[in-house]
């Protein structure tokens, strides 16, 4: 679920970068609503968002469509190669900008924004090999859903404007969650699969917590990367006019 939270933080500086090109508000740097008129902004193309944008191969959102996703990660407890396979995410649909918070320094930019999902309900084929916990797993495969509600996700971008394009260094996340239910078919045996369902459910926030560190440095590289795509395609000038 973290490429979801990962989407949702891409989607909103693609916001940034294209609102010129787009039908809404011009926000001006030295305005004095500034980091409201880009809160504005963000939300009023929100719409358009969903729909994708195929001139710069970017997905329809709801429902998003993911063919192949992978994490690894091995620690403690925890020793377990993931894959997820062709999953379909709703929910996006009902996304709110809470608060926009620029910051201009030198000759960098830094952006804050805290976005704000009341539900995300995800499908698709799971494949585990290894142990969580003492849930010990070989190669097993089935159908998963996931379920999460409350989300909360404060994204945090921060570089040096070069040559009047903003260069991407990091690109942090912090997601809050409210509740979490999974479902999944990995074992032969319907006991044993319901009672390694109800050990998820119960025990997620910590295992939760355990691998967010590893995974959210692994998704900073990746974002950042993604999102230099987008912030080189307009010149910074043009996506903050003074």
């Amino acid at each position: 679920m973290r490429f979801a939270f990962a989407i949702l933080c891409v989607i909103t500086l693609v916001g940034l970068c294209v609102a010129q090109e787009l039908p809404v508000v011009i926000c001006h740097r030295n305005s004095s609503d500034f980091s409201a008129c880009l809160k504005r902004g963000m939300q009023d193309v929100w719409p358009r968002f969903i729909q994708g944008f195929t001139e710069i191969d970017f997905p329809r959102l709801e429902p998003l469509k993911n063919e192949h996703f992978q994490l690894s990660y091995n620690s403690g407890s925890i020793n377990v190669d993931i894959t997820i396979i062709n999953t379909t995410t709703v929910g996006f649909a009902k996304t709110r900008i809470l608060d926009v918070r620029p910051h201009f320094f030198d000759d960098g930019f830094q952006i804050e924004i805290d976005i704000h999902v009341p539900k995300l309900y995800t499908e698709g084929i799971l494949k585990v090999k290894g142990n969580i916990g003492p849930l010990g797993l070989t190669i097993n495969q089935g159908p998963f859903n996931l379920t999460i509600t409350n989300i909360r996700v404060t994204c945090n971008m921060i570089g040096p404007v070069i040559n009047d394009r903003w260069v991407v260094e990091h690109f942090y996340v912090n997601p809050q969650i409210g509740t979490m239910k999974v479902y999944f078919e990995l074992f032969e045996s319907k006991e044993i699969n319901d009672l390694a369902v109800q050990f998820m459910n119960e025990y997620w926030p910590t295992y939760y917590r355990a691998v967010s560190s590893t995974v959210l440095d692994k998704i900073d590289e990746w974002l950042s990367e993604l999102a230099n795509r987008f912030s080189s395609r307009i010149p910074f000038s043009d996506a903050v006019p003074t």
